[in-house]
């Protein structure tokens, strides 16, 4: 089934709910969300990810431990909601210091005169 998010559910599995219940309490998250594999989801383009149940908790394998589903997507949207911020405040700083252009006049060149062999045998 898919959820209107576009992430593919399983109604019988309890990630994939939690994924799409979090999804219902964000419907702005910037992070596309792709399941690959049983437990593993890629979250936008950082890679692959575990995600497992440990006890009644849902969590994302993150180096050597673990960290809360919740506060992983928390953690995505805030990452790229500031790679977006950093970007376009780089773009538009910037803009402000190129010189405003002017538009380009064409340039009269040196005049070429094309002869034939035939006018300058003339």
């Amino acid at each position: 089934m898919l959820h209107e998010n576009g992430v593919d559910m399983n109604p019988d599995d309890a990630i994939d709910k939690a994924i799409c219940a979090y999804l219902e309490r964000n419907p702005d998250f910037p992070v596309s969300i792709q399941k690959v594999a049983p437990n593993y989801y890629v979250f936008g383009d950082r890679g692959t990810v575990y995600v497992t149940e440990r006890g009644k908790h849902i969590v994302v394998r993150v180096g050597g431990g673990f960290k809360s589903l919740q506060v992983f997507m928390d953690e995505r949207a805030l990452m790229l909601t500031r790679e977006t911020a950093s970007a376009l405040s780089e773009r538009t700083a910037m803009l402000a210091q190129a010189p405003p252009q002017q538009p380009q006049q064409p340039q009269p060149g040196p005049l070429k005169i094309h002869a034939t062999a035939a006018a300058v045998a003339a």
